[in-house]
This record gives structure tokens, sequence and C-alpha cells, in this order.
């Protein structure tokens, strides 16, 4: 595909927390892009390990380039909303730190985008960094309680070769239209709620984007090569936290009320059966974890209850029954072979995946 000169400004944001290891094959994949139109918001989280530095010296010279230094860890939400303030592309994309991209990701990615005025988000597809041919993510959904399940984690590059939609786009190299994000956005605009700080903000992200009328999808033929958990996977206390807050706060914000009184309950019984069944198991570290996530949502609610009426009453142009749809049913069943799934995949990576 060759490049030219009439496509759409794309502005790539890459987060970085000391990403020494991997951030400058990063760059020097994503600068290496087949697409004449794109500019790189390379965002810094307050790194010690000397990456931002590196890469300013390797790449500052490079008019593609945009640097943005914040003085304390801001996480990936409030990272990649401040990455925004600095775009000026029609099309934001997010690309983790901890990636390798193909030449034509993004050429891929905007043809796709722009087949359909109703496409929102666009995902890339991930395989695993480490071994190419492992798919990690060709999209996501969630069941009704907002359990997340990736179509992924297993071998051949033959699956999902459709531009179909899915529930959310996973985080790692996604794509989105500004022009959808304005309405979705109500008030202010942004990607993410800041309160998320990490994990599930892209859920929320592609919820939003439905209730707003607008559609996720796969790509399926931009490829991205993800080494996942770089940042995060030693700190699992941090994780269930996030993943156990932000899994309720979604529910809590995108809901219609008779769904959020019949759903957010049972996600309540489940996480406490989650959190019994760690303690029993000596892994007391993520109970306490749960707990603090419960509690974290009980002192926050009347907050977490604003936004949810700014997206009931200034967002929501589509009504639940729409929504659900692409939800899956809840499934205790589905629930333990997709955690037994992504223990399997930490025994042989070491790295955590946490949900």
């Amino acid at each position: 595909m060759n490049p030219t000169s009439d496509r759409p400004l794309v502005s790539i944001i890459i987060l970085n927390y000391n990403g020494a290891d991997v951030v400058t094959k990063c760059i020097e994949s994503v600068l290496a892009t087949e697409y004449s139109n794109f500019e790189v918001i390379f965002v810094d989280n307050d790194s010690v390990d000397g990456s931002y530095q590196s890469i300013a010296k390797q790449f500052g010279s490079d008019g593609r380039l945009v640097f943005v230094r914040n003085n304390v860890n801001k996480g990936f939400a409030e990272g990649n909303n401040i990455g925004l303030a600095h775009a000026k592309g029609s099309y934001i994309t997010l690309l983790n730190n901890d990636t390798v991209v193909e030449r034509d990701w993004i050429a891929e990615t905007i043809m796709v985008a722009e087949s359909d005025e109703k496409i929102g988000i666009i995902q890339s597809k991930l395989f695993f960094w480490y071994n190419p041919e492992m798919l990690e993510s060709a999209g996501a959904f969630i069941d009704k309680t907002g359990y997340g399940f990736e179509r992924g984690f297993v071998k051949g590059k033959a699956m999902y070769n459709n531009v179909d939609e899915i529930f959310y786009a996973n985080g790692a190299a996604v794509t989105i239209n500004k022009k959808a994000l304005k309405k979705a956005s109500a008030e202010k605009i942004e990607l993410f709620d800041n309160d998320f700080f990490f994990a599930y903000e892209d859920v929320d992200l592609s919820w939003r984007m439905k209730l707003a009328g607008y559609k996720t999808v796969i790509a399926p033929r931009s490829t991205v090569y993800h080494r996942r958990s770089t940042t995060t996977s030693r700190k699992r206390g941090r994780l269930v936290f996030h993943h156990c807050k932000n899994r309720i706060l979604t529910l809590i914000k995108n809901y219609s009320l008779m769904n959020l009184l019949r759903y957010l309950p049972l996600l309540i019984i489940l996480e406490s059966v989650r959190a019994s069944s760690s303690f029993v198991s000596g892994q007391s570290e993520s109970t306490f974890a749960m707990l603090r996530a419960f509690l974290w949502n009980l002192t926050n609610f009347k907050r977490s209850w604003k936004k949810r009426m700014v997206v009931q009453y200034l967002i929501r142009q589509t009504p639940d029954q729409y929504v659900t749809m692409l939800m899956k049913d809840v499934n205790p069943a589905s629930l333990i072979y997709n955690q037994r799934l992504y223990q399997k995949f930490s025994a042989s990576t070491g790295v955590n995946i946490v949900r």
C-alpha cells in the first residue's frame, strides 16, 4: 500500500513508564511506519530508569515527535488524556511502550476506520512479542457482570480475519475517531476517566462509544506485537485492586438503572466469592486488594453517580438492549475456565495476567 499525502493525520500517543528495556524498539518500529501523515506524542510518566532521556537523545531531532513529561506517575488513564491535549490528528492511536508494529499497521487501521462513519474505535490484531505466532487479542467481550474475555491466547495467524464488531478494544494498540470521541465525552473531550488510573478504562471507553451510537471493531490486517504487562506484572495487589474497583465503576456509569440493579449485586457476590477463595488459597494480598476496591466504590459513590448522570443523560443515544447483544451471559464455568487460561499463560511466561 503506497502512502498518499491526503491521508488523515494520526496522532500516536505512546505512554512510557520505566520502559528502558522495550521502548526504543517500539519507537523505531513506529517511525518506520509506511504512512505519510502521523505524529508521535511521547508521554513519560516520571520514569526513573533513564528511558525518557534515552528516547529524547536518540529521536529528539525527528520532527514527528512531541515530548511531554509528567512530574509524577499519572497512570494509564490520565497519562493518555494528557497526551490527547497535545494531539492534532483526526484519529488518536494509543500504543503501549512494549509493542512493535508492522510497517502497514496504521494504513490498514485507517482503511477500516474510513469504511464506515459509525466506527468509533478500531483495534489492531495483537500477537505476543516473544511468540509472534501466538495471538494475544483480536478484540474482547465482557459478560453482563463486566468480566472480560479476550479472543486470543491461541496459536495461528489465520483466525479472526474479518472486520467484525467487538465489545471493547484492547488498549495496547487502539485507534479512536476524534469526532466520535467528542460525542462520547459530553462535557470535556477525554479518552478515559482519570479515576480508573489503569485497567478497564478501555472497557469504559468502548461502552460509552456504543451508548453514543458508535461501533468498536477489529482491523484484522493491522498487526502489532505486544510484550504485555511489562510495567505492572509484579504488582499483583495493585492490579487486583484496580481491576475490581474499575469493573464495579464501569457498571455504575454505563448500565441503565434496571440493568444496574440486576447485575451490580451479582458482580458484588462474585467478587466476594473470589476474595474469599483468594484468602483460603493463601493469596491474602488479592483479598485485601478487593476489599479496598469495595471501600473505594463506597466512599466515592456520590462522585461516580454524578459521572453516571453525564453518561446517561448527555451521552446515551442507544438503549441497553443493543449494547447487551454483544455481552456474554453470566456463566461461572466460563469465568473459571478464563481464569485458568490466564494462570496457564502466567505460568509459562512469568507474566501475571489478573482480571
